[in-house]
C-alpha cells in the first residue's frame, strides 16, 4: 500500500504581504536577483560618502571667507527676480535682487552705463521687495553738453516717497560713464566719473539687499559691474554680470 502523502500546513500571509513585496522588488527594478541587496546597500553608502565629500571640497571654508580682501568672478545664477510691491502703480515693476548681498549694511555698487533716455535703475538696503531704497539716472541732453538727471527715492510698504531729483552736465561727449554708489551707515554719496555729485542721508534701513529695477520692461544696459562689500575683517569685491 502506497504511504499517504504529509503535506505542510497552509500558511496565511497578512493582506498587505504582496503590496510590501511589489514595492521591494520596484524599488530594486529588475537587477535584484543579479546583484545581493547587501552589496547595492554599500553601494548606496559609499555614493553617499562621496558626494559629501565633493561637496565639502567644493564649498569655500571659513579661513578664506574671512580673508581681509578677496575677489570673486562672475556667477551665473547669483541674482533672484521678482515683481515690486508698489501701491497705486498702473504700471509694472520688476527688481533683479543679487543675492551675494543679502543684509549687508555698508557697501559700494559702480558699473559703467553709456547715456540713453531709459536711463538705470537700481535699489539698495532691499528689505523686500516693498520696501527698499532706489536711485536712477538718465540722460536729458545729448550733443556737445550733455546732461543727466539723478533721482532717488524710497519705497516704503509699497508707497513710493517723494523723488529727489538734480541735473548735472557731463564732463565728456561720448563713451560710458562711471556711475557709482557708497552707502556707508545713514550716509549716501552718488558719483559720476569719480566726482561726487550727490549726496544724503536716510536711516529708516540700516541694511539690505542692492540689484536694479525695471519700469515698463526696460532692462538696464550696464557694463563692468562691480561691488564691494565691507565685511568683519575686511572688505570683498565682487565682479557680476546681468547677462
Amino acid at each position: 500500500m502506497k504511504p499517504p502523502e504529509i503535506h505542510p500546513p497552509e500558511t496565511k500571509l497578512p493582506a498587505d504581504a504582496g503590496i510590501a513585496n511589489q514595492s521591494a522588488v520596484s524599488f530594486y527594478t529588475l537587477q535584484e536577483s543579479l546583484v545581493p541587496r547587501r552589496w547595492k546597500v554599500l553601494i548606496f553608502a559609499a555614493a553617499a560618502v562621496l558626494a559629501i565629500g565633493v561637496v565639502a571640497w567644493v564649498r569655500p571654508t571659513g579661513s578664506h571667507s574671512a580673508a581681509a580682501t578677496s575677489s570673486a568672478e562672475p556667477s551665473a545664477g547669483a541674482w533672484s527676480r521678482r515683481t515690486a510691491y508698489l501701491v497705486g502703480s498702473k504700471e509694472p515693476r520688476e527688481i533683479v535682487v543679487y543675492d551675494g548681498s543679502n543684509g549687508l549694511e555698508n557697501y559700494r555698487m559702480e558699473f559703467g552705463w553709456t547715456p540713453e533716455a531709459n536711463g538705470v535703475g537700481w535699489i539698495f538696503r532691499a528689505q523686500d521687495s516693498a520696501n527698499y531704497y532706489a536711485a536712477k539716472v538718465r540722460l536729458l541732453q545729448a550733443g556737445i553738453t550733455p546732461a543727466v538727471s539723478l533721482d532717488h527715492f524710497t519705497v516704503v510698504q509699497g508707497v513710493e516717497g517723494p523723488h529727489s531729483q538734480k541735473a548735472i552736465t557731463l564732463t565728456k561727449v561720448a563713451g560710458s560713464v562711471l556711475v557709482r554708489l557708497d552707502a556707508s551707515g545713514p550716509a549716501f554719496t552718488l558719483s559720476i566719473d569719480g566726482n561726487p555729485v550727490d549726496y544724503w542721508t536716510d536711516s529708516r534701513f540700516s541694511s539690505g539687499s542692492l540689484g536694479f529695477y525695471e519700469d515698463r520692461g526696460a532692462r538696464p544696459l550696464v557694463q563692468t559691474l562691480r561691488f564691494t562689500f565691507q565685511k568683519k575683517g575686511g572688505t570683498q569685491t565682487v565682479l557680476a554680470s546681468l547677462e
